[in-house]
């Protein structure tokens, strides 16, 4: 019922460490745990977090908590569970975009998935402290390079590589 990246977070996360879970692809079972470690961040690759980007009326988000937290003992089971995911995605999803705000990376990475991927987990990295992360773990992932046994382009190798050869001079820049 786990996956791999996510029993290395609960083991660090019970050795002490604070625990930063990002995928990048949406849910992943490789990040899932036993719940030691702290939930996962969802990023997309190409745009910083914001909750609720275009709201359709003013003052959205307080009516959207007040809606959401169940203020009696009548509210049900379901509507404390939808309570209890709605607050902490909010805040999480406040606390990445204020440590993402403004980041830059000293490097151009490539315009592709791969590349956008490994800009934005550079910036993720270089903001780690803010974040309040000792350490971090990353799930990314391109389905181009899954080809059933066929060979792999060379163009698809010649992309991985410009990404690679860009995240690795921006993690040299950040010393």
């Amino acid at each position: 019922g786990t996956g791999v990246l996510g029993r290395m977070a609960d083991a660090l996360t019970l050795e002490g460490y604070q625990v930063g879970s990002y995928s990048l692809v949406g849910e992943t079972y490789s990040l899932d745990g036993e719940g030691t470690a702290p939930n996962v961040d969802q990023v997309e690759a190409s745009n910083d977090p914001e909750f609720n980007p275009r709201p359709t009326v003013e003052g959205m988000e307080s009516t959207m908590f007040k809606i959401n937290n169940p203020t009696n003992l009548a509210s049900g089971f379901y509507g404390k569970t939808w309570s209890n995911m709605f607050e902490p995605f909010v805040r999480s999803t406040k606390r990445l975009a204020n440590a993402l705000e403004d980041s830059e990376t000293a490097v151009s990475f490539p315009d592709t998935l791969v590349g956008k991927s490994l800009e934005k987990i550079s910036t993720l990295i270089k903001n780690r402290v803010k974040l309040n992360n000792d350490r971090q773990i990353f799930h990314l992932k391109d389905l181009h390079y899954d080809t059933h046994g066929g060979p792999v382009s060379s163009e698809l190798l010649t992309n991985l590589n410009a990404a690679l050869s860009a995240f690795t001079q921006e993690l040299k820049a950040m010393d």
